[in-house]
């Protein structure tokens, strides 16, 4: 079964709540992910969401430690069902849409991570993403301990070593890993970092139409985010609709009264009215 984009949107609607942490993330994957695909049927990627879940609760009857949860994982995902990270074709856009990342059993951190969380969270696991930059880690926590993974690397385990490697790897040599870098996200901030490394390359690819689509989903995810109604107001300012970029940015301000960033957005409105005159 199909959808319009605005039945779409409305379905999102529900998972959006204010405060929610923890979302049904791999089911808001697949709206947005319809969204440029409106014309394929979800019921499938649904019933793949079902088994691969089923298959980790089989694979896991007896697991006790944490460490074999994520050998369970790994197993299950990477071996079982055959996915990997896309080392060949890592900037195809095919990585971020988790329909063809189901479709191709391969894509980015981001969008393994966002199957891996699926499927721990089905079996009652405390399982969340991490402040990494530039690379898209997970943490499980289970009665007391704690450990990394890579979703990308068949959810190998990390050492704090490896992750410094990591960091040094994104950084450069002098970089050092801060506790900041392993804080755990909210399920919101995962689906916005899926849907920038779209926003990226449509960027990249000099498709700023393509690029503002995205970032307008974007805002609807995470209305209080002000670095995003400004590049929402900035490419509609490109455009030549400068009275529109104007007018999200003074809803912004009247929805979000005393916003951190509230000076900021003021003064970008007042470039783009310099521009009008």
């Amino acid at each position: 079964m199909s959808f319009d984009r605005g039945e779409i949107l409305s379905r999102l609607e529900p998972a959006l709540k204010p405060f929610e942490e923890n979302l049904d993330i791999a089911e808001m994957a697949l709206l947005l992910a319809s969204l440029d695909l409106p014309n394929e049927d979800l019921a499938p990627y649904r019933k793949h969401l079902d088994n691969i879940s089923l298959d980790l609760g089989v694979a896991t009857r007896s697991v006790r430690h944490t460490r074999d949860l994520a050998i369970a994982l790994s197993d299950v995902l990477f071996g079982v069902h055959g996915y990997a990270g896309d080392t060949a074709t890592f900037n195809d856009m095919q990585n971020a849409n988790i329909m063809r990342v189901i479709d191709r059993r391969k894509g980015l951190p981001v969008a393994l991570g966002i199957l891996l969380i699926h499927m721990a969270r089905t079996q009652g696991w405390n399982i969340t993403g991490l402040n990494f930059p530039g690379y898209f880690l997970l943490r499980i926590t289970h009665e007391g301990e704690q450990i990394l993974i890579d979703p990308f690397n068949k959810a190998q385990r990390l050492t704090i070593d490896k992750v410094q490697g990591l960091i040094t790897q994104m950084r450069g040599p002098s970089a050092r890993l801060q506790p900041h870098h392993l804080q755990s996200v909210s399920d919101r901030d995962v689906i916005l970092r899926l849907q920038n490394n779209i926003k990226a390359r449509a960027m990249e690819a000099d498709d700023p139409e393509r690029a503002l689509e995205v970032i307008e989903r974007m805002y609807r995810i995470s209305p209080d985010n002000a670095g995003l109604v400004s590049e929402m107001a900035v490419l509609e300012a490109d455009k030549g609709n400068i009275k529109r970029s104007l007018e999200s940015l003074s809803d912004f301000l009247v929805r979000w009264e005393g916003h951190p960033e509230e000076e900021q957005i003021s003064a970008l409105s007042e470039n783009l009215r310099r521009r009008l005159n």
